[in-house]
């Protein structure tokens, strides 16, 4: 048995692309290094006007979108951290990362971005630092950016689970508590710097 929530989500800061923007960069990693099933999103790169480096959204007859996965890492993720406290539905569950791997699901699997009225999709450059053996090094990341205020719709299917002898653990509400979470850190992006934030309401 399963049970379904489908919900709108709105970015109140901007959201930054993810995907390599360089067809051959990307096709390389897909071929030489990606897991398997990986998926085939290297058809989906858009090729003009852009840089080594630079990380574009996705698109389809030139619609912007992300794809389900993003969702589940960031439910991993929040997960993990929320087992730490005691007082939280995610410190009940066992072998998480299996439950949101092989049980949870979201749908559909291309999430086209809406855009707000006047809305465009622009361009952020920002340093990027990191320590090596060699010492301090940086190197400009360039990213596609969707406004604030872009929109998103999508269901979360979810099982309804039994996870410790008579207790019940309601996954929707595990979703709901990951949501919490995950609109303060974010989607995409430079998340560190609030990227990606979002409200959300279920529909």
């Amino acid at each position: 048995m399963k049970e379904t929530m489908k919900i709108r989500i709105t970015f109140t800061e901007p959201l930054l692309a993810t995907c390599a923007g360089d067809p051959e960069l990307f096709g390389t990693w897909t071929g030489n290094k990606a897991p398997e099933n990986a998926g085939p999103e290297a058809e989906f790169i858009v090729e003009d006007e852009l840089h080594k480096g630079s990380t574009v959204f996705m698109r389809e007859n030139d619609k912007p979108f992300i794809l389900d996965y993003l969702f589940k890492g960031v439910f991993k993720s929040r997960c993990a951290i929320l087992k730490q406290e005691t007082n939280t539905l995610s410190a009940e569950l066992t072998n998480f990362r299996k439950i949101i791997n092989e049980g949870i699901f979201v749908f559909p699997r291309k999430l086209f971005l809406q855009l707000p009225p006047g809305g465009v999709l622009t361009w952020l450059e920002r340093p990027l630092r990191c320590q090596t053996m060699q010492g301090e090094r940086v190197a400009l990341a360039r990213s596609e950016c969707a406004p604030i205020g872009t929109q998103l719709e999508c269901q979360i299917v979810v099982p309804v689970l039994r996870a410790k002898k008579d207790k019940h653990i309601n996954l929707l509400e595990c979703v709901h508590e990951w949501l919490d979470e995950c609109k303060l850190i974010g989607l995409g992006q430079w998340r560190t710097a609030s990227y990606g934030r979002f409200s959300y309401e279920v529909l």
